[in-house]
């Protein structure tokens, strides 16, 4: 659930470390160790299908990507560098707090918004 917060960040400032590593996954439920009666494990498995669907669609409109291509993503866990994550469209910056301020500057200095200078560096 972490890459949906992290794609759900303000367009133009979705920020990862270099270093760092994103996973996307489709949701999951346990038991919790205890049993279930057929009834409770019908209804966890809807709410986690309800789930599975949303987050396809949010991760969609959070990337741009296609809502299959998302769905497929979620079938195995599926790690990014940060370089990929930025190419799937989960984030728009790569780098520490030192790009923040650059990019700060580079916004009053040329007129131009972080999202501007990203998409910049993208082409």
């Amino acid at each position: 659930m972490a890459a949906v917060l992290l794609a759900a960040g303000e367009p133009g400032f979705r920020r990862a470390l270099p270093n760092c590593r994103v996973m996307v996954h489709q949701p999951t439920r346990t038991a919790g160790g205890a049993s279930k009666t057929s009834k409770q494990l019908l209804t966890s498995a809807a709410e986690t299908e309800k789930t599975r669907i949303k987050l396809a669609a949010l991760l969609a409109r959070d990337t741009g990507r296609s809502v299959e291509e998302i769905e497929s993503l979620l079938e195995y866990d599926t790690y990014y560098s940060a370089e990929e994550a930025q190419k799937m469209g989960l984030v728009d910056i790569i780098g520490g707090a030192e790009l923040a301020a650059d990019a700060g500057k580079a916004t009053s200095d040329t007129g131009t918004s972080a999202k501007d200078a990203t998409d910049e560096s993208k082409q």
